[in-house]
């Protein structure tokens, strides 16, 4: 388990879904910019938030172009692109702690405490990609 900060933009509003045991989720993309002048570089985390505060008016927060401080556990998955043989891998982020840092759609500025992890695994499925259907 790798602990992570990182700093960057959102890309696409957040979106709410419901695993098919009801508990919810909040999903969003960050891109985090870094690489030098001659030869910059974006990584982008799908982030997740679980359980109440996914259902908490947290999300409305989350939207495209918003900058944000994110905390959490990394990870990654792999995915077949629709085009091509080689697998893709894609950086995730279970969120612990978020700090709104301005842009976006002008909403006041805020902090939203995450659940410690320890309360917040007990709410996350063993297979993440499995009950949301990534």
């Amino acid at each position: 388990m790798i602990k992570t900060i990182i700093t960057g933009n959102i890309t696409a509003n957040a979106e709410v879904r419901h695993t098919p045991s009801g508990t919810a989720v909040c999903n969003f993309t960050v891109a985090v910019n870094h690489g030098t002048q001659e030869k910059p570089r974006t990584d982008y985390f799908e982030c997740s938030i679980w359980g109440k505060r996914a259902e908490s008016k947290l999300p409305e927060y989350l939207t495209k172009g918003q900058k944000v401080l994110v905390e959490g556990i990394v990870g990654a998955r792999a995915y077949m692109p629709k085009e091509g043989n080689e697998p893709k891998a894609v950086l995730t982020l279970m969120v612990n702690d978020i700090e709104l840092m301005g842009g976006g759609n002008g909403k006041s500025e805020g902090r939203a405490n995450a659940q410690s992890h320890q309360e917040q695994s007990k709410q996350a499925p063993a297979t993440i990609e499995d009950d949301i259907g990534w």
